[in-house]
């Protein structure tokens, strides 16, 4: 089986993607309250209008005035979108619910956080239940330690879920204060979908040989964890097919640097099965494959344990040289777990640029406790059937918890990260003369409060005059020999340690960083000794992060080449035990 070359013609032929067979979907359902604000404002960015709840006495209880206050959010984060979470919010102190009359059906609900001190109300005090007609969707919930402990850069929260409301049913959403404690809320907006959008019965359950069938009933509720746009850029709420959903990229989650991202503007044709609400155009245009020599595609996802997750996975064949069925099969793992054998997407769609989604539902269950697993998504060419290419692809991809048999989609707060006091750098009267460094930078872990530190994998960038140059949207990060493309799929060899190792991944220091975070490499925090150089502990982040500081020694006997030779196989590692790189020094 061959490696997938594109030809070059395809460039003379790129046109703007659009869709032929049927319009995104118009909500009918729309409400979007800004909780707390005193007037109704515009979100700048998509154009739509967030009213004040008061707007809608009877939406609240009659009591809301003396069981909640409303204030305006003090601290604007720069991170933080103004709209609705900081022009706006509504403090807790009792039993809270907001009463909507919605028409029956499938609906977004989305919350929305942002934890911040409120005039007498303290971040880190707030805990609190929400329920949706008695589905449990958060209970004992701390947004500060929710957002403290993720890996983003946002000081705010968004919680999505998909809900139905029966006939006899309308919305009731409930907060309620853990004892001496209190609620908020800063925006709350409800959406229509298509009632099949993804509660649709009966989706194969991965692992199971059989009775492979898991029934997804109209009363279950699911929350979204992830929604990504897989080798493509962010495609923003106002780029979705009208129901706002958010596609992020999927760089934080794959594993590895052996893959590609093609990407073609050409015309996708959506159908009856895969019409065109399912996902943008663009996600069906852009795409993660294999690179060549590569063995998989492989993504990780940290998991809550303990319930029934939907994954939907998202097709479309657009590369030139695959147009056929038997041109491309591989197979499913999710968890280590077969989801699917021998999938061949012309076939499943049926056709070439014809997209295509398949749901499947894994179990991960409670073996080892409450603490978040790595589940794997796993694609790897199937090596039964004799197909032409010996490869696998992905679109999109958007992962779902399922509540338990009690209607709970709760989960316990993470666990608030200790901080590291932060030792103050000497003065130091530094000469202009600019010396030659190469100095690499490692997170390593913090275990029973007290920094152990193991150098566990390595960045480094050269000085170089020539720097790669990235085209298109998006870049394949492989040190294998490149497809020939002629899309807007890019790729990176390993011409150089620069070049081969992805940027976008890693934070760039400068010198006095690096000083700051040692005390000028101070002999007192040198925790170890190579061949290539001396390696140092430093606090980073006003001594909110320890790392491992591994300094190239000019003068070492094992040279520079193998110095980056070393550096570029650790930097390939990945695994469950290894935290990840974090940044380079090279002035």
């Amino acid at each position: 089986m061959g490696a997938i070359v594109l030809t070059s013609f395809l460039l003379l032929h790129l046109i703007t993607a659009t869709i032929s067979a049927t319009s995104p979907y118009n909500t009918t359902v729309y409400f979007m309250l800004n909780c707390g604000a005193p007037s109704a404002t515009t979100d700048e960015t998509d154009g739509r209008r967030w009213d004040t709840d008061t707007h809608y006495p009877n939406f609240l209880p009659r009591n809301s005035s003396t069981i909640s206050k409303s204030f305006i959010a003090s601290e604007q984060d720069p991170s933080v979108n103004r709209i609705p979470y900081t022009t706006g919010v509504r403090i807790i102190q009792s039993p809270f619910t907001y009463t909507f009359p919605v028409s029956p059906g499938t609906k977004f609900l989305r919350l929305y956080f942002y934890p911040t001190d409120y005039p007498g109300f303290s971040k880190s005090e707030s805990f609190f239940s929400v329920t949706a007609n008695h589905l449990t969707l958060l209970s004992n919930f701390s947004a500060f330690l929710t957002v403290s402990a993720s890996n983003g850069s946002s000081k705010a929260l968004q919680k999505e879920y998909v809900i139905n409301v029966d006939e006899t049913q309308i919305l009731n959403i409930t907060f309620s204060p853990s004892p001496n404690s209190y609620a908020f809320v800063n925006g709350i907006e409800i959406l229509s979908m298509p009632t099949d959008l993804y509660i649709d019965g009966d989706v194969i359950l991965a692992g199971q040989t059989f009775n492979p069938d898991y029934y997804i009933y109209n009363n279950t509720v699911l929350e979204t964890l992830y929604r990504l746009n897989v080798g493509g850029n962010l495609v923003a709420s106002t780029e979705d097919t009208g129901m706002y959903r958010v596609w992020a990229r999927d760089e934080d989650f794959v594993v590895g640097f052996d893959f590609q991202t093609p990407h073609f503007d050409v015309n996708i044709t959506y159908t009856s099965e895969t019409p065109a609400y399912i996902a943008p155009t663009k996600v069906y245009t852009s795409s993660r494959t294999m690179a060549n020599n590569s063995q998989s595609l492989d993504w990780i996802f940290p998991i809550d344990p303990g319930f029934y997750y939907l994954f939907r996975l998202h097709f479309c064949e657009i590369q030139p040289e695959v147009t056929g069925i038997n041109d491309r099969v591989f197979d499913i793992f999710i968890g280590n777990q077969m989801a699917k054998k021998a999938a061949d997407i012309i076939q499943l769609s049926p056709g070439w640029r014809v997209p295509v989604y398949k749901d499947y539902v894994v179990n991960v269950n409670l073996d080892g406790g409450r603490k978040k697993k790595n589940v794997t998504l796993h694609l790897v060419p199937n090596k039964d059937l004799n197909d032409k290419y010996d490869n696998a692809i992905l679109n999109g991809l958007e992962i779902f918890k399922l509540n338990d048999s009690n209607g709970n989609l709760a989960v316990p707060n993470p666990e608030l990260r200790l901080k590291v006091p932060t030792n103050s750098p000497p003065n130091n009267n530094n000469n202009n003369k600019k010396s030659w460094h190469i100095v690499v930078v490692i997170i390593a872990g913090v275990i029973s409060g007290i920094a152990v530190f193991s150098i566990l994998c390595f960045f480094i960038l050269r000085r170089r005059k020539s720097s790669a140059k990235d085209s298109g949207p998006s870049v394949a990060k492989s040190s294998r020999v490149p497809f020939t493309t002629t899309s807007d799929s890019t790729q990176r060899t390993a011409g150089s340690v620069s070049s081969s190792l992805p940027s976008d991944l890693c934070r760039h220091f400068i010198l006095e960083e690096i000083k700051a975070a040692t005390r000028n490499f101070d002999d007192k925090f040198l925790i170890g000794r190579g061949g290539f150089g001396n390696v140092y502990k430093g606090c980073i982040d006003n001594g909110a992060t320890i790392v491992a500081v591994k300094r190239l020694n000019p003068s070492s006997k094992q040279g520079v080449h193998e110095f980056e030779t070393e550096i570029l196989m650790l930097s390939k590692l990945r695994h469950l035990h290894l935290v990840s790189l974090i940044g380079y020094c090279d002035d």
